[in-house]
């Protein structure tokens, strides 16, 4: 159970009482920074990632890392948008008529089922981004993926384009042991949170499985009231008020009325 925290979510009866502790969640609090890591690393697991790609940004004296890890958080929206709507095949196209004129032959036709050509949908490209801190506090973006392939070069050349920083690593991978060597040490650290950025986020569509209910939290109705008490102090007061209290669990106890 968090120590830390403050509030009790309490159930108010006849003659019982229900209270369900609630979590700080905070990221510098020693129970709950250890079960967000734990709850990261599972959700990077339960998205089942085939690529691994990682962002940089360029150090310069007049940047600050705050500015640049809004900057890496602006380039992976705009990089996505773009490879949802078919850019990197577009310019790979391009790149191909190009050389085939320069070559005096016949350019390759262009294909008819591109995600960017007009009245089409954009192809889905389910990520989870997290903010890693380098050993000098400058912001890396490492993203887990599930995507069709995507040339580093036309990545490299995106981010020169969008932030003045080329340098990128993407990796496709389809052993199990590596993709989780690659999610306990990217996700297993403490993300860092740059400024208002936030430490970790995720497409809708990331996630495959629907998340179970708690097992140590009841189902909540009405009638539930929060007061800023921590569980063991509320199940005391109790006690000492002679109520009979019992621990469902290190999270909820549930108190009776004397008789």
């Amino acid at each position: 159970m968090c120590t830390t925290i403050q509030r009790t979510l309490v159930k108010w009866e006849p003659r019982q009482r229900t209270g369900v502790s609630i979590d700080c969640k905070t990221w510098t609090c020693p129970e709950c920074g250890e079960l967000r890591k734990k709850q990261l690393i599972a959700s990077g697991f339960g998205g089942k990632p085939e690529t691994f790609l990682t962002l940089t940004s360029r150090r310069s004296g007049d940047r600050t890392a705050n500015g640049c890890a809004y900057e890496l958080a602006r380039a992976w929206r705009l990089l996505r948008l773009r490879i949802m709507r078919g850019k990197p095949e577009k310019d790979a196209h391009q790149a191909r008529v190009k050389n085939a004129r320069l070559a005096g032959l016949k350019p390759p036709p262009k294909p008819k089922q591109w995600p960017f050509l007009k009245g089409s949908k954009p192809r889905p490209l389910p990520f989870l981004a997290v903010f890693e801190a380098t050993k000098t506090g400058w912001p890396h973006l490492h993203i887990l993926m599930r995507s069709r392939f995507i040339p580093q070069e036309w990545i490299s050349a995106e981010m020169e384009a969008i932030t003045g920083s080329p340098v990128v690593w993407i990796e496709r991978i389809s052993d199990l042991k590596k993709v989780a060597s690659y999610i306990v040490k990217y996700c297993g650290k403490n993300p860092h949170r740059f400024g208002s950025t936030k430490r970790y986020w995720q497409s809708k569509d990331f996630a495959l499985a629907k998340k179970p209910p708690r097992a140590d939290r009841p189902a909540l109705r009405a009638g539930w009231e929060k007061e800023d008490i921590r569980l063991d102090v509320w199940a005391d007061a109790l006690r000492q008020a002679g109520w009979t209290v019992r621990y469902e669990s290190v999270r909820c106890a549930c108190a009776q009325a004397p008789p």
